[in-house]
């Protein structure tokens, strides 16, 4: 019985799988490095509007100052706005508080609600006279106002 004689080459659709296959390899990683260097940061900050009258912006202002907490417990966060254009973030230590950030910040309307717009640390909305919200967190009131 006769065996076929074997080819060196290789068969033709085993070659251009093995293109397909590199081709979209490239296409992917090129995906993915393109979608991570372009990304936006996640603090960036949204589209903001200034205050249409000054006397309601330095009321405003007034009533931020202050410091807020996520709690009363070691561990739980503050956020302390400060009358200078600075805002200090903290943790809450047994004994102390311990600064972990400070930065300068301005008043701004987002969506028609007034919020603390920070220079490197994103957007920390007022949600009321003794409530704050950053980053998904609730902070309340302690001192100031």
């Amino acid at each position: 019985m006769a065996t076929p004689s074997s080819s060196a080459t290789t068969p033709r659709w085993k070659t251009s799988a093995a293109l397909l296959l590199i081709v979209a390899a490239l296409a992917l990683f090129a995906r993915t490095y393109l979608g991570a260097t372009r990304q936006e940061s996640v603090l960036a900050l949204p589209e903001l509007a200034r205050f249409p009258d000054q006397a309601e912006h330095d009321r405003r202002l007034r009533d931020v100052i202050g410091t807020f907490a996520t709690g009363k417990e070691a561990g739980e966060r503050v956020i302390t706005v400060l009358p200078n254009g600075t805002v200090r973030f903290a943790l809450l230590g047994p004994l102390e508080r311990t600064l972990l950030e400070t930065d300068s910040y301005h008043l701004a309307l987002h969506h028609n609600r007034i919020a603390i717009a920070t220079s490197e640390s994103g957007l920390i909305e007022v949600l009321g006279l003794d409530r704050l919200a950053y980053c998904g967190d609730e902070y309340r009131r302690t001192t100031g106002g």
